[in-house]
């Protein structure tokens, strides 16, 4: 009795991970537009694999009595069996992480490379492309000028123009104003 539970809980486990695997696969293949073909890696002796259809595995199916010795008792079979399955599921677990691991790179490399510079490092345009020194002002040991780099949109680079000195200047004002307050706190503190 205890032996029928043990075999219809491993065989409950199998079914859902095959039923998983066939799933991630035809996503795989709907993913990659190929043809889903159901093929099964069948282990040889001396560790060879052999790739074969389910349905040539089927139909030519026999027992791996190397493997799983008709000696044994059922439950070291099972333990067996189960093992193998399990022993799949964590290879193609792995498998999959890497996959994901590298769509993620993809994705993050493709970002970069885009056109929007919403999602591009500003760092790479200033630095790597080597932009001429005439399109920044020298604010060393300056206290006034300040290097901003500011990225316009083309259509909206005369409305910038309009209306960054009055920007620039309300900045200040406000700068002058916080100055004065923290002036007067230290010297109120004294």
């Amino acid at each position: 009795m205890e032996l029928m539970d043990i075999f219809a809980k491993a065989d409950q486990v199998l079914d859902a991970s095959c039923k998983r695997n066939e799933k991630m696969y035809f996503e795989m293949c709907k993913t990659l537009d190929k043809e889903a073909k159901l093929h099964i890696e069948v282990e040889q002796r001396r560790g060879a694999a052999k790739s074969m259809p389910i349905e040539q595995f089927l139909q030519n199916f026999e027992w791996d009595q190397v493997r799983f010795q008709m000696d044994k008792s059922l439950k070291v079979l099972g333990q067996k069996i189960t093992a193998t399955q399990k022993q799949c599921d964590d290879r193609l677990k792995k498998l999959v992480d890497e996959q994901n691991d590298i769509k993620t790179k993809l994705t993050h490399l493709t970002k970069k490379d885009s056109s929007s510079l919403l999602q591009k490092d500003l760092g790479d345009l200033v630095y790597e492309q080597k932009m001429q020194k005439a399109n920044f002002v020298n604010t060393h040991g300056s206290d006034l000028m300040v290097t901003v780099l500011v990225v316009v949109p083309k259509k909206k680079v005369e409305q910038f123009k309009g209306c960054y000195w009055n920007i620039l200047l309300d900045h200040y004002k406000n700068d002058f104003t916080n100055w004065e307050k923290r002036t007067k706190e230290v010297i109120k503190q004294q």
